[in-house]
């Protein structure tokens, strides 16, 4: 223990094998992590000896990350700080080799009251809880979900349970010899958590998240009971757990334990993965900054015609502009601006590093000329994010180059901007006329599009499980080649190709082999040159027949460093070689083969740029869009970009081993952290083959960052760093206490309105125009520290006791500020006129939805999905029949063209969480049961409060999907159309509705084909004489809900409830379940 100058302490420990060799037993996944009932009893202990009693309460725990246990050991700390009168106690670790202090948890202490509840009538619970559970059974199912105890963490002897409550009888392992230490045992406690998981039975693993109160009032032996009382609110579980001796008397009582769903992998993820993985958002913005006036320069080649109307609209706004071509720049004026045009005239580019030597002589002209004109490199159609429209990769190139030239020759400005392949002439005028501090824009039909560097969230599950073939490996004899190589056949792939320029000859080759095959694998290594399309294909040639290629993993590459002005054409060649040319060969010699993944390891510096690697960030750059063109042909493709990897040992490993010391400690100072092999190899177990077709991996140091670009951070990074322009914003406004209850109630909610736009400004760090009422704090960057720090603002600007999860709980301000103003009020708030309020200052109307009924008093709303072809108003016969205060809300579905699908899903799941502060169900008929199922999985993934009811109608579950889709591609819309409304007479579709029609199916089986379980009771409901869905099938919902299903058929045909009667008895059963759910 240190005591601090101020009031508080500091307490820190050593954990290893030999001092809690017991603590190792406690595997989530594969690695060792404390459990949150060893950190609990950690913070117990500490403020027990801070306040030299034993008799302190924990409050407010909240597990912000794992503490995964090194090797070598693990160094802890816990610091108690008094913050007027309230004492925070924060957890943090390292490893023994580490400098670096990591924050696992938060919580408050102070003094407890001294007094012991009343002790249990163990008899009486041992009378309700008659159903027994198998202790081993139980252990089984825990490692099946990843949860793999050791011996020590095995400590439930027997399991007694009923619907609500469980009674384990507990004990710790007689070779654990510390008990006496603690106040509680953290086996015994972990093990009394365990207790309630034993009987949820959800596939879904779940762990502690938070504790509402702790308290130990006497030391614990080594054999007791727990008896927990739980509910569960939507997917998550909230539990009360005590723990007493065998006479019933209380040792500890935990009150609001919350668990929530997770899955092993992403919850090591906070840890270390999902600090690692990242991506590129292309955010639609306005442009707002001046006009200024100068002299330009257009660099064309000769007859470019948007060259030529750009300088017009330029002359004809009182700039002067001349147009040039390539061979002219010995003769160039000075000039205020250079507007380089790359890729403008088909089949320019002999080789695909054409456009960048182009580019690169430019700037030799410019440094020759020791010129200080501003550079803008133009591309068209390089980056093409929407559509089926191919990237053109020579010119994405370009962008790589760019991207370090920014670094290398900062005062050039240079900005890059893509016009497409359309090409608009007025909007690249208006765009290199403006003081632009955006540094990269992409210029389409529908708006201006700038790039955000953002952290990647609800990543699916990558197929390398599933790999029964061969996957090929170029570069696959270079240290980080044989480091996934070995990823791979842990994940149980039978045989490798290696590729390399030397095969067997490579040194080291023969004894890594050896090592790979001792691992059950079959690896054969051919000597090849995949920038030689023959050699690939013979490469393709040698795949056995019985194990066909599955997957391609391209990891070959070359670094030559040099600052861009020295990049030759010989440089060039060399470095473009193995990495983008034998990417292409593979690219287009595999387009004919079913691959699971085909994934091309690029750097995180042809996204990020780097000084002295310009022609290396090109070549990456380049991987980036052959990825990108392989989806948009429909095939697999990938692109990981990487930070620089080292062993486990720091050892540099691949391009890292070619830089020297001081290189390194650049990197490290910009705050981009190194990938060590082992999370090198857990990435790419998470991501390889994943629904993201591009990706960053990389540590990054988010503080360091902020540090080293001080007040001028890039907007690349603007909402990583939560800054808004080039500089951090904190609100300037005054933090004093508010009296909310002399307030009228009429003015009480939006003064609570308030106090959170102003709290959130400060916490983020952003812009009052960033705070929107209705968006989830999630998207703003809220994270679990965060949220802490908002709730104990916002509770001494409140002055009321507000949840640890309360961010979680109420992700939006306006879900927020309902919950606290029914702190003062007792009731719900009327939402109804603060909500047009700030419709009306200028927040965003839906677009998605209709709002068909407009209730004085809305208690409930409903989100309907309607039919393919239909619109929102197909709805309005079954708004009369709902109570009301019930309010219905229905989908149009946008556009009727190419419509980005994931887009689409994500709108949905903004609209409705913004009107997630009132219980809701989610209603889809026919195709727009595909959607409603679809709505309710994202809705969950996004931590958003689930429906209380998911009501699918005359369309069979995920599983039937492929073949609805065969059925309508085989047989034509019309004919598909003419099927369902065959069976009914009062409605036919016109035909003048088939395209559109097929265009929303078209959009409905873009959806992901998702059938992993939901925790929202199911009614399932058709018409007897539908076509689309028999009985058996609709029955077949039952398998997609752990909770309540109910599924039943009325008169009619597809659109059954199209009929007067049917339309009263569909809401009816809607509304009866409701009621039976108890709203």
């Amino acid at each position: 223990r240190i005591d601090l100058a101020e009031e508080g302490a500091i307490f820190e420990s050593l954990i290893t094998r030999t001092t809690h060799g017991w603590l190792y037993d406690h595997i989530i996944g594969e690695l060792a992590v404390v459990p949150g009932a060893g950190i609990g009893e950690l913070i117990r202990a500490a403020g027990a000896a801070y306040f030299n009693s034993a008799d302190v309460s924990v409050s407010t725990l909240i597990l912000q990350s794992p503490l995964i246990l090194g090797e070598d050991g693990q160094h802890i700390q816990v610091t108690i700080n008094d913050n007027e009168g309230i004492h925070e106690v924060i957890v943090w670790s390292r490893e023994t080799q580490e400098k670096i202090w990591k924050l696992h948890a938060t919580a408050e202490v102070e003094g407890g009251s001294g007094t012991c509840p009343t002790p249990l009538d163990l008899a009486a619970i041992k009378v309700r809880c008659e159903r027994q559970s198998d202790t081993d059974e139980v252990y089984q199912r825990f490692a099946d979900l990843g949860l793999p105890y050791g011996p020590a963490f095995r400590g439930m002897q027997a399991i007694h349970t009923n619907e609500n409550e469980v009674l384990a009888s507990l004990k710790v392992l007689d070779e654990i010899r510390d008990v006496p230490r603690f106040g509680i045992h953290p086996v015994l406690l972990d093990s009394a958590f365990q207790a309630y998981l034993s009987v949820n039975r959800s596939d879904v693993l779940q762990l502690p998240f938070s504790i509402d109160s702790f308290v130990t009032y006497r030391n614990a032996p080594r054999e007791v009971y727990a008896w927990v009382k739980g509910k569960k609110t939507g997917n998550n579980i909230i539990t009360d757990v005590v723990v007493c001796d065998h006479d019933g008397n209380i040792l500890t009582e935990v009150k609001g334990l919350h668990g929530r769903p997770t899955y092993p992998l992403t919850f090591l993820s906070g840890h270390s993965l999902a600090s690692s993985i990242y991506k590129i958002r292309w955010d639609k913005t306005e442009e707002n900054v001046p006009q200024i006036n100068g002299s330009y320069l257009i660099i064309a080649h000769p007859g470019e015609v948007i060259a030529e109307r750009v300088a017009v609209l330029l002359r004809d706004g009182g700039n002067a502009c001349e147009v040039i071509d390539y061979t002219q720049l010995a003769m160039a004026p000075l000039v205020d601006n250079i507007v380089c045009c790359f890729g403008f005239s088909k089949g320019f580019a002999e080789t695909n590093w054409g456009p960048l030597s182009h580019g690169l002589a430019v700037l030799r002209h410019l440094e020759q000329k020791n010129s200080g004109a501003r550079l803008w490199w133009v591309t068209r159609g390089a980056v093409e994010f929407n559509g089926d429209i191919p990237c053109d990769i020579a010119q994405y190139g370009v962008w790589g180059a760019g991207r370090t030239l920014m670094h290398e020759y900062p005062h050039t400005h240079c900005t890059l901007i893509d016009i497409g392949q359309g090409g608009d002439a007025t909007a690249l005028a208006e765009a290199i006329i403006r003081d632009d501090a955006e540094r990269e824009v992409v210029l389409t039909a529908k708006g201006r599009y700038v790039p955000r560097l953002v952290q990647a969230t609800g990543i699916d599950s990558s197929p390398l499980l599933s790999l029964t073939g061969t996957v090929l490996i170029s570069g696959g004899l270079g240290a980080i080649g044989l480091q996934i190589a070995h990823c791979l056949v842990k994940a149980g792939v039978p045989h490798l190709i290696l590729t390399g320029r030397r095969g067997f000859e490579t040194p080291g080759a023969v004894e890594a082999v050896l090592a790979l095959e001792q691992r059950g694998a079959k690896v054969t290594v051919i000597a090849a040159d995949i920038a030689d399309p023959q050699e690939v294909g013979q490469l393709l040639g040698a795949v056995p027949h019985d194990l066909p290629l599955q997957g391609v993993v391209h990891a070959a590459g070359v670094l030559d460093d040099a600052i861009l002005q020295d990049h030759d054409e010989e440089r060039l060649a060399k470095i473009f070689s193995a990495k983008v040319q034998g990417a292409f060969n593979l690219d287009v010699q595999t387009r004919s083969l079913d691959l699971t993944f085909f994934v091309l390891f690029s750097s995180i510096a042809g996204t990020l740029g780097s000084a002295g690697q310009g022609g290396y960030a090109a070549a990456n750059a380049c991987l980036d869009a052959i990825a990108s063109n392989r989806r948009k042909l429909g095939l697999a493709g990938q692109s990981l970009a990487w930070g620089l990897w080292t062993d486990d040992n720091s050892q540099a490993l691949g391009v890292a081993a070619s830089l020297n010391d001081a290189q390194h400690v650049r990197i490290e100072k910009n705050g981009l952290g190194v990938v060590k092999s082992s999370l090198g190899c857990r990435l790419f177990e998470a991501v390889a083959g994943s629904s993201e077709s591009r990706l960053l991996l990389s540590p990054i140091d988010a503080e360091r960052l902020r540090m080293n670009f001080k007040e001028e951070v890039p907007y690349l990074w603007k909402d990583l760093l939560k800054t808004t322009g080039n500089s951090v914003v904190r609100s300037s406004r005054s933090h004093h206490k508010v009296d909310l209850s002399s307030i009228a109630e009429s003015a009480r909610f939006n003064t609570i309105v308030e106090i959170l736009r102003d709290e959130i400004m400060s916490v983020l760090s952003i812009s009052e125009t960033e705070v929107q009422v209705n968006r989830p704090l999630s998207e703003l960057g809220l994270d679990s520290l965060m949220a802490v720090e908002l709730r104990n603002a916002l509770r001494k600007r409140t002055g009321k006791t507000l949840p640890a999860t309360l961010a979680f709980d109420y992700p939006t301000i306006t879900n927020m500020a309902v919950f606290i103003a029914e702190q003062f009020t007792g009731h719900d708030t009327e939402l109804q006129s603060t909500r047009v309020e700030y419709v009306n200052s200028g927040m965003p109307q839906s677009v998605l939805f209709s709002q068909l009924n407009y209730p004085e008093r809305p208690k409930m709303r409903v989100f309907f999905f309607p039919y393919a072809g239909g619109s929102a108003d197909s709805a309005l016969r079954l708004v009369k029949y709902f109570p009301d205060d019930v309010e219905v809300h229905a989908l149009n579905y946008p556009g009727r063209g190419n419509i980005d699908v994931d887009k689409l899903r994500r709108d949905i799941i903004s609209e409705i969480t913004q009107y997630a502060d009132k219980p809701y169900l989610i209603v889809g008929h026919s195709m727009g049961a595909m959607f409603a199922h679809d709505a309710v999985k994202s809705l969950s993934e996004n931590k958003v409060l689930p429906p209380i009811l998911l009501v699918v109608s005359g369309f069979p579950q995920p599983t039937r999907y492929v073949k609805m889709k065969e059925k309508l591609e085989k047989g034509g819309a019309s004919n598909f159309i003419y099927d369902i409304s065959s069976t009914i007479s009062e409605q036919n579709l016109p035909q003048d509705l088939i395209e559109e029609f097929a265009r929303d199916m078209k959009l409905g089986f873009g959806l992901p084909i998702d059938t992993r379980v939901i925790d929202v009771p199911i009614i399932a409901m058709a018409g007897i004489r539908d076509p689309l869905v028999s009985k058996e099938e609709l029955d077949e919902w039952r398998a997609i809900t752990s909770s309540e299903f109910s599924c039943y058929q009325l008169p009619g045909g597809h659109h059954y409830w199209f009929e007067e009667k049917n339309s009263s008895e569909f809401i009816n059963r809607i509304v009866s379940a409701v009621q039976y759910i108890g709203l």
